[in-house]
């Protein structure tokens, strides 16, 4: 599994505090870091300093904005197979690869907001109102919709809860397959 975040240089922090959580967690084959904001030949010195130890790979570049640097991840990644996204203040769930399983067996992918799902909550957001329910997959006695937006391929997501922080931007991939296109 190919391990992968984005984040702003003002943020290098949040590879140690969260992103290496997750590669401890996850156990990928490969994991990388891509910083954007990055500009000046001090920044990459900064980054060498404070990442070269740390077994991720780090993409810099100065895209100035997530979308063009999401539009340069997909780029890079394509063709990429068992591929994992994470939002750079985030750590994965502890049940990760138990979820992941059963997404797997259903030839899903998305993302699921452990937290949002322990809370509960309706289905008063604007994704689960024009969601269709799929069905359930059960984690350590909670149970998670899974979740078909009319705009996206099938992925799963807690009861209720939001999906995708960028959906838009995250179109691109294909859930039933596993692979960028």
């Amino acid at each position: 599994m190919l391990l992968v975040t984005y984040l702003p240089f003002h943020r290098i922090h949040e590879v140690g505090e969260y992103f290496l959580r997750n590669v401890q967690l996850i156990g990928p084959s490969e994991a990388i870091a891509y910083v954007d904001n990055v500009f000046r030949d001090e920044q990459r010195d900064i980054l060498v300093r404070a990442l070269s130890d740390a077994g991720v790979e780090v993409r810099m570049g100065n895209w100035r904005s997530r979308d063009v640097t999401w539009f340069q991840m997909l780029a890079d990644l394509q063709g990429s197979e068992d591929l994992l996204f994470v939002d750079s203040d985030s750590v994965a769930d502890e049940h990760f690869h138990e979820i992941h399983r059963q997404m797997e067996e259903r030839g899903m992918h998305g993302l699921l907001d452990r937290e949002g799902w322990v809370r509960g909550g309706g289905t008063g957001n604007a994704f689960a109102r024009c969601s269709r329910l799929l069905g359930y997959i059960s984690i350590d006695g909670g149970r998670g919709a899974l979740l078909r937006a009319p705009h996206l391929p099938s992925v799963a997501a807690p009861q209720g809860q939001r999906l995708l922080h960028r959906p838009e931007a995250a179109g691109v991939l294909q859930a039933r397959s596993g692979k960028l296109t």
